[in-house]
């Protein structure tokens, strides 16, 4: 989280590598099934929030939103299928494509292995448990730190409220950004805020806070286990 862009990731899957020796093509697929899996669970609570708040009707007069929202959501869908369904063919045709580049053992060795985890992990076995943990997370520990931060500034939120804003946040997050979030954070959760009729100046104000609890929930903890870790190293036997 503290990397710009999806760094922290890419750190994430080097380390994994490092300390398991798994290869690189199993790390990347599961990480993009994560991926998948947090973007359909924080999507359908933010709907589910806002349905909550507003009411059903209350997609009548944010159906721009709803749209993006059902694109995207259909491309991922549409995406699943072809690397669960029609794996074969498309990789027998990146294979000639990459033959004719004179890069098929690399395709073989990076590509065709990542694309093959990938399809291995997309079935309803694999994907249940982390599905219902991931769930459960976001409605437990994540909406109630939501809730928490905003009583340290003053401001009172409700249950639902806190979905709709933790779901904005973490759309948010979701894209490549700045380190630890910085900015792109602050405005999707204001942007929260002004959704469901409360105040800017609340919304930057509550960002903010919930900013300060997780960099410090997180930070401290990374700080010792490396600093741990740094010391480890450098005592003899």
């Amino acid at each position: 989280m503290f990397l710009p862009v999806r760094g922290g990731d890419l750190l994430r899957v080097q380390y994994s590598q490092k300390i398991a020796e798994i290869g690189y093509a199993s790390l990347l697929s599961r990480l993009l099934i994560e991926k998948f899996l947090d973007f359909l669970v924080i999507v359908a609570i933010g709907i589910l929030a806002l349905m909550h708040i507003h009411g059903p009707s209350a997609f009548l007069g944010y159906s721009k939103s709803l749209i993006e929202i059902t694109f995207v959501l259909v491309t991922l869908i549409i995406v699943t299928l072809v690397i669960k369904y029609l794996n074969v063919i498309l990789l027998s045709w990146f294979r000639s494509v990459f033959r004719l580049a004179g890069k098929e053992d690399f395709f073989q060795r990076h590509i065709a292995q990542l694309a093959h985890d990938a399809r291995g992990c997309l079935n309803v076995r694999n994907m249940i448990p982390p599905f219902v943990v991931t769930l459960f997370m976001w409605l437990s520990a994540y909406a109630l730190s939501y809730i928490l931060a905003a009583s340290f500034v003053g401001v009172e939120l409700s249950y639902s409220e806190a979905l709709l804003i933790m779901a904005a946040g973490a759309l948010g997050l979701m894209l490549p950004a700045a380190p630890s979030g910085i900015g792109t954070f602050h405005a999707s959760i204001v942007s929260a805020f002004l959704f469901i009729g409360r105040s800017s100046t609340e919304g930057l104000l509550v960002a903010t806070s919930i900013h300060l609890l997780f960099f410090v929930a997180f930070a401290l903890p990374a700080a010792l286990i490396c600093g741990s870790w740094r010391v480890g190293k450098t005592v003899p036997g």
